[in-house]
């Protein structure tokens, strides 16, 4: 049989433990949410990577393959270093070559950027932002290509 007294505590207990639950519950979604937001500013530092893919020329399908570090700075600019063969053999000079570019990153995490290579090309890329910002990975327009960036710093 319950008392006056036994009642209080566990209306009290109660009252406690839902409260602690609603508390911790929306923490826990709050920080949920935020880590599934991104921005510009969620690609900072620098990112190293490859690709691969192929294109078509009147002369035949060109093979390539693809080293790429890139610069971030967290505000929508990018400046990178490429390697890339075509069918195996390398850039005229067989040096790395420079680019930079622009990128711009939804909230959901996708996003799209331009890249101006050093020959005049322009590039638009495709990107999936995940592991919070620790990896890209892209597709380039108009090629069947594409590659994974990761964090290195």
């Amino acid at each position: 049989m319950w008392n006056g007294r036994g009642s209080a505590l566990v209306v009290v207990a109660g009252t406690l433990s839902i409260a602690g639950w609603a508390l911790c519950g929306t923490a826990r979604v709050g920080a949920q949410s935020d880590e599934s937001h991104c921005s510009n500013r969620t690609l900072r530092g620098n990112y190293g990577g490859s690709f691969d893919g192929q294109f078509s020329t009147p002369a035949g399908t060109v093979l390539l393959r693809g080293l790429v570090l890139t610069q971030f700075d967290g505000a929508g600019n990018l400046r990178q270093m490429e390697f890339v063969t075509a069918n195996g053999a390398p850039p005229p000079g067989g040096e790395w070559v420079p680019s930079h570019g622009t990128y711009q990153i939804a909230s959901d995490c996708t996003g799209v950027a331009e890249i101006l290579q050093s020959t005049g090309n322009i590039l638009r890329q495709r990107w999936i932002v995940v592991n919070r910002g620790t990896e890209i990975r892209a597709v380039v327009e108009g090629a069947i290509a594409g590659g994974t960036r990761v964090k290195i710093d």
